[in-house]
């Protein structure tokens, strides 16, 4: 059985420039001071855990493949929010972590470590909610952003069209 890591980013490289490297960084210190050796990495890039269905995220798919099939024993990843963004895919991948009895280990220091007993199961609910929503205000902060920039007459979305300013 194998320690995979698993990383995701949900936009662009350009606007998101230092996720993925910043969390296989804190992944692999993480590893490194566990004394644990990443036998396979798992990575969506430029994919959005709020709109996208966990089996259209190819990565996650393939690495809940490799845990239905036993060959995964711990996963390390940088937090709760990079394995979903929305409550229910969250609660069946961890269901799917319970059943297999996987070991999840947190890169970042703000999350506490997964359990699997009913009260972990409701605080894991708890967490996918406000991850959630977090995720929904993230995406009304960017709206009110460029409402701010059009009202004070500023170009607010997308690239200028060649041959204005």
């Amino acid at each position: 059985m194998q320690t995979v890591a698993y990383y995701r980013n949900s936009i662009s490289k350009e606007k998101q420039k230092l996720s993925i490297i910043m969390q296989r960084d804190h992944v692999h210190q993480l590893a490194q001071n566990k004394r644990l050796l990443i036998d396979a990495e798992y990575s969506d890039d430029e994919t959005s855990a709020r709109k996208t269905e966990t089996n259209e995220r190819k990565q996650m798919a393939r690495l809940l493949r490799e845990i239905e099939k036993g060959n995964v024993k711990t996963l390390l990843v940088y937090s709760r929010c990079r394995i979903a963004r929305n409550v229910r895919q969250y609660m069946e991948i961890y269901r799917k972590f319970k059943e297999h009895d996987i070991e999840v280990i947190f890169a970042a220091e703000h999350e506490f470590p997964m359990i699997y007993t009913i009260e972990g199961e409701f605080i894991e609910r708890i967490m996918a909610a406000f991850n959630q929503h977090e995720a929904e205000n993230l995406v009304k902060k960017l709206r009110d952003a460029k409402l701010t920039k059009a009202r004070q007459g500023l170009h607010a979305v997308a690239s200028i069209t060649f041959g204005y300013e």
